[in-house]
């Protein structure tokens, strides 16, 4: 197995006669994943995990003693997730009164009440933008002027970051805190920038009505996920419901998530591959767990919480690598020695389809296994190449499935995904069920689809999961809908 590994199956097809002058053929994967009209928005999607497991748990966050010290999870359910979104969503409508297709900024790490605030947003057809916890006071006004936000809700310890931006941001008129610590200056700085400040709480406790839903349509804007910036100011691509349901079908299908599952959520949410993985847990009524919000916990935080599920980036599967095999070269002698035999062994069990060794993953493994908290199933990478050695390992000492994928803020996240049984080697699978992939011709590169050994070129991929286009730009898309 490994970098070396080759095989003579086809596990895409080629749609026959699509190549034309400047393209390679369109491929996609055998089969087609049907879509239900009643199940291609996100409320919708987070309504069927409710029917299928309203007092399963749903969103776990560590608890602290009073010294601070982080203890076990503690466990909102299915049901009361549900409720109080309803409260946010109701106190949203008669306090802030946000209407429907209008923005709702979400600023702060991966949390229980980032969650519930998007669960309220998509049962009042609200459009998410999500703002990484890392942007200061002079990226901030860019995002919320680009978007005309009048409402942002954020954690606790950004808000100085959010009134200390106000002056640049006049279209900013309410913050909310997730955290009941805000202070009675920062309400006062607040109240002098023309600007209220709020607590979740005092969203959610408002005396009025419950506000009924306003379902969002198949075609209706979900969200707006800036990219990087990387190449100039940062671009917001338009995700509507339809787009990322699909591409939560789509990866769930093919990455085979169950109900019984675990994650743990810490890449960081406005990352659009950590959003649609917490809508396949919401649709499965499977749980997930939050990180403290440091990774230097985050191994802690596994520990604890013992997920089944665990996606994450080349970078951190590196440093995991790097940390047992610096480890084992260390212990050397009789230890390393097994180490190596065993690691042997289950390279040939792995070569004859099998990842699992009753004695060594008992002797040897377990001790490894037990880092990321003992019972992981299934290890997804994304957002970079895995090496192929790294992949092996992975399956080798963790006795789980490892697929890797290729997607873009653009494609909902789906575009790629390898497959169970799809050699191990260095690639990122087949396309997911129901998308279009082909090249075209990059002249000024010399890169051609007929390029030998590989086809070359630039990556066109079509799909209910390919967003609707930037914000303030004209439509991107070419004549072929690529």
């Amino acid at each position: 197995m490994g970098a070396a590994e080759s095989t003579s199956r086809v596990f895409s097809q080629e749609i026959p006669f699509s190549d034309a002058p400047g393209y390679g053929p369109i491929r996609t994967a055998p089969g087609n994943l049907p879509l239900a009209d009643h199940t291609t928005t996100l409320w919708e999607n987070f309504k069927v995990g409710l029917s299928v497991g309203a007092d399963n748990q749903y969103l776990g966050t560590r608890s602290r003693n009073a010294s601070g010290k982080a203890g076990p999870y503690t466990w909102l359910t299915y049901n009361e997730a549900h409720d109080r979104a309803t409260r946010i969503a109701t106190g949203f409508h008669h306090l802030l009164k946000v209407g429907r297709q209008e923005v709702v900024g979400l600023f702060s790490k991966n949390r229980a009440e980032w969650i519930l605030t998007e669960i309220a947003c998509n049962r009042m057809s609200y459009v998410v933008v999500p703002l990484y916890d890392t942007l200061g006071p002079k990226a901030i006004p860019f995002i919320l002027n680009h978007t005309n936000m009048r409402v942002l809700v954020c954690s606790g310890d950004l808000v100085a970051t959010v009134l200390q931006a106000k002056g640049d941001c006049p279209s900013l008129e309410f913050v909310v805190s997730m955290d009941d610590s805000i202070t009675s200056r920062q309400r006062s700085d607040a109240d002098s920038k023309g600007v209220t400040l709020l607590t979740l709480h005092e969203v959610e406790t408002v005396p009025d009505a419950t506000v009924p839903p306003s379902p969002p349509l198949p075609s209706d804007v979900s969200t707006i996920c800036y990219t990087s910036g990387t190449t100039g100011d940062p671009k917001g691509a338009i995700l509507t419901h339809r787009n990322y349901t699909t591409a939560t079908l789509m990866l769930a299908d093919r990455i085979d998530c169950r109900g019984h599952m675990v994650h743990i959520s810490y890449l960081p949410l406005p990352h659009v591959m950590e959003r649609c993985v917490t809508s396949i847990i919401a649709r499965l009524g499977a749980s997930m767990g939050f990180y403290q919000g440091d990774v230097v916990h985050l191994m802690d935080d596994m520990a604890e919480l013992k997920p089944h599920l665990f996606v994450s980036v080349p970078r951190l599967f590196n440093r995991v690598y790097d940390k047992i095999v610096q480890g084992v070269a260390s212990a050397g002698g009789v230890k390393k020695l097994m180490f190596d035999y065993a690691y042997a062994t289950k390279k040939q069990g792995l070569a004859d389809g099998t990842n699992v060794h009753a004695l060594w993953d008992a002797l040897v493994f377990s001790k490894i296994q037990a880092v990321l908290g003992g019972r992981v199933e299934l290890i997804v990478s994304g957002s970079a190449p895995l090496a192929a050695n790294v992949k092996e390992f992975l399956k080798i000492a963790f006795s789980c499935r490892v697929e890797e994928g290729y997607g873009l803020t653009e494609t909902g996240a789906a575009t790629t995904l390898s497959h169970i049984d799809i050699p191990t080697g260095a690639h990122v699978g087949i396309p997911v069920a129901n998308v279009q992939v082909r090249l075209a011709d990059v002249p000024e590169m010399n890169y051609t689809s007929a390029d030998v050994p590989r086809p070359r070129g630039e990556i066109c991929v079509r799909g209910n999961n390919v967003f609707v286009g930037y914000t303030w730009t004209a439509a991107l898309y070419s004549m072929s809908g690529h």
